[in-house]
């Protein structure tokens, strides 16, 4: 026995030692109990047989080689989620290896720490570890088995049931306010530049120039106006009839379209002059100029009519003429007229009654 606890204190480090005295007391069981000529021996205990419901219990799992007679090949038994009935594994270790020192350099000891739990109370027994050594899986070696005692919590039935206690009110911890506190500094530093932004942009802002546009021109001084020029431009004198009378006849188009809202531009001559009857034109001498001049432009254009000079001055004059007759102006005039005259009669009807009522 003394042998054995030499061995074994040869091969465990003093701080090793310390923390796994229980191992040590199996091994020298072990070794007092086997004859010494085996190469390995294997062991399994818990720190506690007894624990409470839901707490936890480490199981260390050893085996020593002695590999004095050559290598040992150990198979470690397989470990799964459970040991036994309602026996949990938490966690597992590493399976760590110890070698002996200089001196005795052919000892190991291999060992696991399996982590248990168990949430039902009573009495459990966690079978045997079985290890195979050299692949003989005829004679594999096997721990004792292991006896796990779980006990309730003790209950004070004497006393009254509690409440829940509601969940505790913590103080702030300063790791718990910074990242509030960057997340506030972060969104004044985006407000403040955007502010600077808006202010830098509206302070380079140009004004913007301020664009008066010309009043329209009416239609009838554009048609005056195109009308005058075509007479500088001596166009049938130099042979453009044809150009010449189609300036005088869009331009009486575009300028009945403007002034009465007629689609002239698109029209044949029958249709604008069967339009024009529902205007006031139809009435005045300017209705037959205008048939006359758009005809005239028809048969130059369409049949290669050839007027006479003076028929040149003529449709060009009478274009003129047209336009000034029918203008705005001539319309407001002729208007005021009319209503002056009907506004005389009624003033003398009015003189007879002012003499009735005096006579009266």
């Amino acid at each position: 026995m003394l042998n054995a606890k030499q061995n074994i204190n040869r091969l465990l480090k003093p701080s090793i030692i310390k923390r796994s005295k229980g191992v040590i007391a199996l091994f020298l069981l072990m070794f007092a109990s086997h004859a010494p000529a085996q190469n390995v021996q294997v062991a399994a205990h818990l720190d506690s047989a007894t624990i409470l419901i839901g707490q936890q219990v480490r199981l260390h799992l050893n085996a020593f080689c002695n590999l004095h007679n050559g290598l040992v090949k150990i198979t470690w038994p397989e470990i799964g989620d459970s040991l036994a009935a309602k026996i949990r594994v938490v966690s597992k270790s590493k399976i760590d290896t110890i070698v002996g020192d200089s001196s005795h350099p052919e000892q190991q000891l291999l060992k696991e720490d399996i982590l248990l739990t168990c949430f039902d109370s009573g009495y459990y027994a966690i079978p045997p570890f079985r290890f195979v050594v050299n692949g003989d899986t005829a004679k594999p070696l096997a721990t004792e088995p292991i006896m796990l005692t779980v006990h309730t919590v003790a209950v004070d039935t004497t006393k009254g049931i509690k409440d829940i206690k509601g969940p505790l009110s913590a103080p702030w911890t300063i790791l718990e306010i910074l990242p509030w506190l960057g997340i506030g500094a972060a969104i004044l530093a985006a407000i403040i530049a955007i502010v600077y932004y808006l202010r830098r942009r509206m302070k380079n802002k140009k004004p913007e120039p301020v664009i008066i546009k010309a009043p329209p021109v009416a239609p009838h001084i554009k048609a005056l106006k195109t009308l005058e020029d075509l007479a500088g431009l001596k166009l049938w004198q130099e042979g453009k009839i044809k150009e010449y009378h189609s300036i005088i006849s869009d331009t009486l188009r575009l300028y009945i379209g403007e002034r009465y809202g007629i689609g002239a531009p698109e029209m044949i001559t029958s249709e604008i002059m069967h339009a024009m009857r529902r205007t006031s034109v139809v009435n005045t001498p300017g209705y037959m100029q205008l048939q006359q001049i758009l005809i005239l432009a028809d048969l130059v254009k369409f049949a290669k009519e050839k007027p006479l000079p003076a028929e040149h001055e003529k449709s060009l004059a009478d274009a003129i003429d047209f336009v000034k007759q029918t203008a705005p102006e001539a319309d407001t005039g002729q208007q005021q007229a009319e209503s002056g005259r009907q506004e005389t009669p009624s003033h003398i009807n009015q003189q007879p009654s002012k003499g009735a009522d005096g006579l009266s």
